[in-house]
């Protein structure tokens, strides 16, 4: 969201969010316009947990050590946000409330957080920046945001 320019969108969405050392370090490392979108949500709605390291066996399933040590860190009725299928599936298969970005999007529009149409002006920005969103999610997501309206 940070590089499509869309933080204050994700911010009105979930109001506090919690990452890991690991991802708050991918986060960090890239030293771009992405990294100064972020920083100030850093400093304030989004708190970095002191959990897990990424254990080994989920790194062995090809997920990143973002994404690992979130799932090691999630817990009850927590809601991880997870896009990539190796790290749904292991969320799964763990009993963990997931959600993609774009099943985000669509709550928070559902929730009247924010504007159907901002919602849809988000996935414009996604795709723009280069946030791989398969066709026909990308299609259903259209179509689901749209029937929002009736």
């Amino acid at each position: 969201m940070a590089r499509a320019g869309k933080m204050d969108l994700l911010r009105g969405i979930v109001r506090r969010a919690y990452i890991t050392r690991a991802v708050r370090e991918e986060l960090m490392a890239r030293d771009d316009e992405t990294t100064a979108a972020i920083r100030p949500a850093l400093s304030g709605w989004i708190t970095t947990l002191r959990g897990p390291a990424a254990p080994s066996e989920y790194l062995a399933l090809g997920l990143h050590e973002g994404e690992a040590s979130i799932i090691a860190a999630g817990r009850g009725d927590d809601m991880l946000v997870i896009d990539e299928k190796q790290g749904r599936a292991l969320a799964e298969a763990l009993g963990l409330n997931y959600v993609g970005l774009l099943g985000l999007l669509l709550e928070g529009a559902r929730q009247g957080r924010i504007q159907r149409e901002e919602a849809l002006e988000a996935l414009d920005a996604l795709e723009r920046v280069g946030f791989w969103i398969a066709p026909h999610l990308s299609q259903r997501f259209r179509l689901d945001i749209g029937s929002e309206e009736e």
